[in-house]
């Protein structure tokens, strides 16, 4: 058994030299501001320590860095879960959480985002529209449903009286809809 105990030592500690050299590789990528090179090197050490807080955050960081906020947010994430406590990730984390949500408002059409969770039934299709055309949508409707009714009152034929009805119920949810109700 010792005879197999001196060369599965040296490998572990070949092992980890080699890991810590790519680790300090990407450390010297981050500083220098290579922060893509930094990322592909915390992700080759992840590979042999998937459970290291601390690579995860350095990955975060330098994603972050580097512009790619998914990824830096994931990343971060996980340092959090493996370190609940670290005070650093979870600034990190709020950080780009917050480029993120600006990143997101710069880019909208009319400066106006709904993250998950802050969504309600019809919001996202209430945001797909401008409000100018739901204002013309639900003016439309509630001039169309209040023609209607009174096609509806004035006449006695039935056939014409159904499809009255039905186009005012048509149109009275349409305009609902439309008003964000």
């Amino acid at each position: 058994m010792r005879a197999l105990l001196a060369p599965l030592t040296t490998l572990l500690l070949l092992a980890s030299a080699a890991l810590g050299s790519g680790v300090d590789a990407a450390n010297e990528d981050f500083w220098q501001g290579r922060h893509g090179q930094a990322a592909q090197g915390y992700r080759a050490a992840l590979e042999a320590h998937p459970d290291s807080a601390d690579l995860w955050f350095n990955l975060g960081t330098a994603e972050a860095e580097a512009g790619r906020l998914g990824p830096a947010i994931h990343a971060l994430e996980q340092a959090l879960l493996l370190a609940p406590g670290d005070e650093d990730a979870a600034h990190n984390l709020a950080a780009a959480r917050q480029r993120a949500v600006e990143a997101a408002v710069k880019s909208g059409s009319e400066g106006r985002v709904i993250l998950p969770g802050d969504d309600d039934l019809g919001t996202g299709l209430l945001t797909a529209f401008s409000p100018t055309l739901l204002a013309w949508v639900f003016g439309l409707s509630w001039t169309l449903l209040f023609a209607l009714i009174a096609v509806w009152r004035k006449t006695r034929k039935a056939t014409l009286r159904t499809g009255s009805s039905f186009g005012a119920v048509l149109a009275a949810l349409v305009a609902i809809g439309a008003g964000g109700l």
